[in-house]
């Protein structure tokens, strides 16, 4: 058995031994005194014990602070602004709302954007909207930031082709519309023209636009090897947008004609031909010859010269039973195909008129 005397100075050593070396602890650590006692253990626990109890509360969730960088421009399509941010600097986000005023008016209900730092967001302004971005969390809504929208120009369109024609002195230019119209409808394209791509820019002029992505442009050049070059701009409400690229167009030969009648009669052994424009004149003036076959035979050039205008002409028949004729269109860039086929109706030799009339004898 142990004596009470001696467990009472075993217990004094124990605590002693403890404080001690808490003691040299805080002697290391250059902030206490050595302590000798055991109050001084329960000072230092305590205070070990502080920081871990603080540290615990600062990771709580918070509410997100205001979403940043704000910007906000029009388009990419009409009545649309697109409005852009990056996150906020604290909280984590669960959702952004936007919420828009129009033509500085007040705001209207806030919309939910998910995570998304993007919004094409509609504006019914006819100037401008305001636009009020705010993250949301579990814990509550964050403060708002908010930016001013206004309409734009349009972006660039994107030549594509150019040909000539159809129209004498005009070419036919295509082209892909800006990727964005800045929001407001574009009403119309200007373009810019370079004769033979050489010398100075003529323009802007307006392009006759006939469909979308589509129009006629005139070009002055008469050189059949040459042409123009040409340059587009859109334009909206706001503006004139971006200049496109540049494209160069080249002349080409006309589209097919056709003849329209060939009736024989006077005088004997002709026959009187009408022929159609041809649809295109692949940007050249369209001049015209013919081809003739005697009943049946092979096609050969026509002897007479055939007008530009009125496009009808008397031109020999010498066939038996018939004759048929092509017609051929052609610009300085040269020959179009040539017509269908068309024959006269008649027997080249007999009048127009019909048979002679049968008359009484004298008596």
């Amino acid at each position: 058995m142990v004596h009470r005397g001696h467990q009472g100075s075993r217990r004094l050593a124990f605590r002693r031994s403890v404080a001690v070396r808490w003691g040299a602890l805080a002697v290391r650590g250059g902030s206490l005194r050595r302590w000798s006692t055991p109050f001084a253990v329960v000072t230092l626990v305590c205070a070990a014990l502080a920081p871990l109890a603080i540290s615990g509360s600062a990771g709580a969730a918070t509410v997100p602070s205001a979403p940043r960088n704000l910007a906000s421009v029009g388009g990419a399509t009409t009545g649309k602004m697109t409005v852009t941010w990056t996150a906020p600097v604290t909280g984590p986000v669960s959702a952004y709302y936007i919420a828009t005023a129009v033509d500085g008016g007040p705001f209207g209900a806030p919309v939910g954007n998910s995570t998304a730092k993007k919004a094409v967001v509609d504006c019914a302004g006819v100037t401008s909207c305001d636009f009020r971005v705010y993250a949301a969390n579990d814990v509550g809504n964050g403060p708002s930031a908010d930016v001013h929208g206004v309409w734009a120009l349009p972006g660039a369109a994107t030549l594509r082709t150019a040909v000539g024609g159809p129209l004498v002195g005009s070419m036919t230019v295509k082209w892909a519309a800006p990727k964005s119209n800045g929001g407001k409808v574009v009403t119309s394209y200007l373009y810019d023209v370079q004769v033979d791509s050489a010398g100075p820019w003529n323009g802007p002029y307006v392009m006759d636009v006939r469909e979308a992505g589509s129009g006629r442009a005139q070009c002055a050049s008469t050189n059949p090897a040459g042409g123009c070059k040409f340059r587009i701009y859109a334009q909206n409400s706001v503006g004139v947008g971006a200049m496109s690229n540049e494209i160069v167009g080249a002349w080409k030969i006309p589209s097919v004609s056709s003849v329209v009648t060939a009736t024989p009669g006077r005088p004997v052994a002709s026959a009187t031909i009408e022929w159609s424009l041809p649809t295109d004149s692949g940007g050249l003036v369209v001049h015209y010859r013919y081809l003739i076959s005697v009943d049946g035979g092979a096609f050969a050039n026509g002897a007479s010269s055939l007008p530009d205008s009125p496009r009808k002409a008397t031109v020999e028949c010498p066939g038996t039973n018939n004759c048929s004729y092509q017609i051929i269109a052609f610009n300085a860039k040269g020959d179009a195909a040539a017509s269908a086929v068309k024959t006269t109706a008649f027997n080249p030799r007999v009048p127009s008129s019909g048979a002679p009339t049968w008359r009484r004898p004298r008596t």
